[in-house]
């Protein structure tokens, strides 16, 4: 006998539901490490966030009965970002049902089948952190790393013309990865106490890094890194290697090394779940199936630009 949608919803959830929703942010370090820190929105469009983006110039130094100029001055602004709605279907036929009947069988394979959209989403979710929307409201994806690591892009709605400090500190130029270079970023990309919290790098040029700082042993294990990953150190702080931060690999020089502090870069999420999976649905007539879907609703935002910044130019083989 064939399980109902009804009855696989009965067996099956309890044991991967809360699966889903815990691990779908688990493979990549930037989705593991905003994730921890998310923050929620109750509702709405778009997340709005008030920026400072010019100094007070009234006041300053007087001398007795001096006029003094008292007027509100327009200190802020605000930069806007578009939730954005991701989902990932897993589907069983009934063939493959009846081919797993039985309890034990059936969980086995719709869990498999979960997991599977789950590490898809996983990797659709990665793709886009790096990605681009062009600050597009109207484009499907989330605003990426890549619409923030400019100097000279609108983001959140503001564009550079009309707030000259809403950059991204760039390094255009350096091709070949040195501490001197890294050196360099990490200054620009900071300020007082405020440095970056996190890197993040190419596979090449992680394993490039290592070479590097092979002389002060600078590899951090995973219970320091706290998240899993290997790391290594550079300043304090982790660098991470990924797959989806943006380079070609050797031999071409537009690989990236990303200084992040993830003290102005949040995950956003909806209050009623970061992610949801959806019961098990019967698609018959119109298909012998069952169909259940993984959601997402999210969005990545940045508060200040100032203090990200990236080398987008660098060649793993020079």
């Amino acid at each position: 006998m064939v399980l109902t949608a009804t009855d696989i919803n009965a067996i099956t959830f309890p044991h991967i539901d809360k699966q889903v929703a815990d691990n779908i942010f688990n493979d990549h370090p930037a989705l593991k490490r905003l994730m921890e820190k998310r923050r929620r929105y109750n509702g709405g469009l778009n997340i709005r966030l008030p920026i400072m983006n010019v100094k007070n110039d009234k006041g300053g130094a007087f001398t007795g009965t001096d006029a003094r100029d008292i007027s509100n001055p327009e200190f802020l602004t605000d930069a806007r970002f578009e939730i954005k709605e991701y989902f990932k279907p897993a589907t069983i036929t009934d063939k493959q049902l009846d081919e797993n009947s039985g309890a034990a069988a059936v969980v086995d394979f719709t869990t498999q089948a979960a997991r599977n959209a789950q590490m898809s989403l996983d990797d659709d979710f990665a793709g886009d952190v790096w990605g681009t929307s062009d600050d597009d409201p109207n484009t499907q994806t989330i605003d990426g790393q890549l619409d923030m690591l400019s100097a000279s892009t609108t983001y959140g709605g503001i564009a550079v013309a009309d707030f000259a400090n809403w950059i991204a500190q760039i390094d255009s130029t350096t091709t070949v990865m040195s501490i001197g270079a890294l050196m360099n970023l990490y200054e620009d990309t900071s300020e007082g106490s405020r440095t970056p919290t996190v890197g993040h790098t190419t596979k090449r040029l992680f394993a490039k890094l290592v070479t590097l700082l092979q002389a002060q042993q600078r590899f951090m294990q995973a219970s320091k890194a706290e998240i899993g990953f290997m790391a290594l150190e550079f300043l304090g702080i982790p660098i991470f290697r990924s797959s989806f931060v943006p380079g070609s690999g050797g031999g071409t020089q537009d690989n990236f090394f990303v200084f992040n502090n993830e003290n102005f870069l949040f995950m956003y999420v909806s209050s009623k779940f970061p992610v949801k999976m959806m019961p098990w649905k019967d698609m018959k007539p119109q298909f012998p199936q069952i169909t259940t879907t993984i959601e997402a609703k999210l969005a990545l935002v940045c508060n200040n630009r100032r203090f990200q910044g990236a080398m987008t130019t660098l060649d793993p083989n020079l």
